[in-house]
């Protein structure tokens, strides 16, 4: 998880508010999924129809992710302005 690598610096613990902690859950949920759609055989028995059908799919999550990633940004921006949040250890 890179953006999550990065965005912990290499701290096992960092003051958060719990909005953006959810939206760290929601993401790491997100990499189990794509993750399961990349172990798909290149070779599987599925209908073209079922891969578009499941590239639309992938393309929800990513727009899922992408929004999570936002307010985890925008979050943590306003959360250094206002000073002292809860703390969360990193999974």
């Amino acid at each position: 998880m890179c953006f999550i690598a990065g965005f912990f610096q290499g701290e096992d613990k960092v003051k958060l508010p719990p909005e953006i902690g959810e939206s760290l859950d929601v993401l790491e949920d997100l990499v189990g999924m794509f993750a399961g759609v990349v172990a798909i055989p290149k070779k599987s028995h599925e209908s073209e129809v079922e891969i578009a059908g499941l590239m639309q799919e992938l393309q929800k999550v990513a727009d899922i992710a992408q929004k999570e990633i936002n307010l985890i940004i925008v979050s943590s921006a306003e959360a250094r302005r206002q000073g002292g949040t809860p703390s969360r250890k990193l999974h």
